[in-house]
This record gives C-alpha cells, structure tokens and sequence, in this order.
C-alpha cells in the first residue's frame, strides 16, 4: 500500500480483523510506551500492526469514557468550591478586581497552550490583584481590622485567584476531552476500512489524536495531587474567611457593648 501523499509509510498490517478483547488491561506505562511505538511506526515502518492499532485505539478510547464520567466531577467540584470562597470573601468586604489574561496559567497552562487554547478567565499571578472595602468600624477596631484584611488578601484571596484558573483550564479540559471522545469511533472505523480495502491508511489524523491522548492522560494524571491540594487549600480558606468574619463579629459586639458602658457611666 502507498502512502498518501504528505503521509508518513503505512503499508496494509499483517491481520485485518479486529482483536479480541484483551484477558489483562496493560498498565499506563505499557499503553504509552506501545503508542510512542506506533507513532514512530506511522513515520519510518513499511508496515503498521493493525491488531496493535486497533487497540491502541480502544484502550485510549475506554480510557477517555472513564475521564468522561471523572473529569466533569472534579471540575464541578473546583467551581463549587471556588464559588463559595468568592461569596464568602465578597461578604467580607472583599471587591475582586482581577484582570483576565490572554494566556493560560497553571496545572494544564502547557497542554492547553499546545493546543492554542486559551482559558477564558486565567488570571495574571505575579501579584494578588485583590481590594477590600474601607474598614467602616470605630477607631479602636482598626487595627484588628487591618489585620484580618491584610490576612485575607494573602491567603484566601490567593486560594480563589487559583480556584478560579484551574476552574478555567479544567472546564477548557473538558471541552478537549469530548473531542478526543467523539474522534475514536470514526477513526476506528477509517483504520479497518483501509486494512480490509487494502487502502492507503491516513495516518496524520491518527497521528494527531494519539498524540493529544498522550498528552491528554499525562497531564492529567500528572495534575491531580495538585488538583486535590488545590481543593483542600480552598476548604481551607472558606473555613478561614467564616472563622475571621465570627471573630470580627464578636470584637465588634465586645466594642459596641463597652461604648454602650461608657456611654451609661457618663
């Protein structure tokens, strides 16, 4: 078989027919090495295995059904936790100004960038970019006040600037994710049509999805002791900013108590 022209040589595979179901799922690192193999068989091989092939294309297709149901809940998770940080911090007196970003910033920047995507609310991280409300509270509260709001711009304001970028980039990851998914089944079904017609196989397309699903799974599975982290640091914070604003509560109750005292011993 000849190969297309502008596509690497990728002669008719010693079986045509579709393999068995496989007894032992391979390891990660098994389905990546074999893909890095078919890959480099697309750009030097007369011939390209079509039983490897085909599996190589189910394996990393049950692998993006399984992102499929996970991913959409991690991100639900993330913008939950985000949105609540945000009201809480905005019930603190707490004024976002965060200036969105061309570019992406973080877990998945480098993967998404590849792509030439570009999250729609990554934000610049050079410097928190968060304001607070001007404290309205007697004189002697000022500087307890001071403090919890330099506290909170530092720490949990940072906590939501990372929320809300990953929020971004995983929902991007989605998007990539359901493309990978509906890609498998035609080229699954273009792969055995050109073994059984003993046509030429298109192998940039094939080339192309291999490739993104490679990287697709690495950074995935690279992100998630980040991602987890990311979800306890944002805990963390609400729980910061819920603690803060009862202790400000009550300094505010013990001040307006005492001025009512003064107010009384005159």
């Amino acid at each position: 078989m000849q190969p297309d022209e502008g596509q690497a040589p990728a002669a008719v595979a010693s079986s045509t027919t579709s393999p068995p179901p496989c007894p032992t799922r391979r390891s990660e690192k098994e389905v990546e090495n074999s893909t890095l193999a078919m890959l480099q068989a697309f750009r030097t091989a007369r011939s390209v295995p079509g039983k490897e092939l085909l599996r190589l294309i189910d394996e990393h297709s049950l692998a993006c059904e399984e992102y499929g149901q996970v991913l959409p809940e991690v991100c639900s998770r993330v913008s939950k936790l985000t949105a609540t940080l945000r009201a809480d911090l905005r019930g603190s007196g707490f004024k976002e100004q965060v200036p969105m970003d061309t570019g992406t910033s973080g877990v998945f920047s480098e993967f998404l960038s590849s792509l030439g995507v570009a999250t729609p609310d990554a934000v610049q991280t050079s410097a928190p970019q968060a304001v607070f409300a001007a404290p309205t509270e007697p004189a002697e509260n000022a500087a307890y006040l001071g403090t919890l709001l330099d506290d909170l711009e530092h720490g949990p304001a940072k906590a939501l600037q990372a929320g809300r970028r990953l929020d971004g980039e995983l929902k991007e990851m989605v998007k990539v994710l359901e493309q990978l998914r509906a890609a498998w089944p035609e080229l699954r079904t273009s792969v055995e049509g050109a073994f059984e017609a003993q046509k030429h196989l298109r192998t940039k397309d094939l080339a192309q999805a291999l490739k993104q699903v490679l990287q697709f799974r690495r950074h995935v599975a690279a992100a998630i002791p980040s991602i987890e982290a990311l979800c306890e640091w944002l805990e963390d914070a609400t729980e910061q900013v819920r603690q803060k604003e009862e202790d400000r509560g009550e300094a505010e109750a013990g001040s307006t108590a005492g001025m009512a005292s003064e107010k009384k011993d005159t």
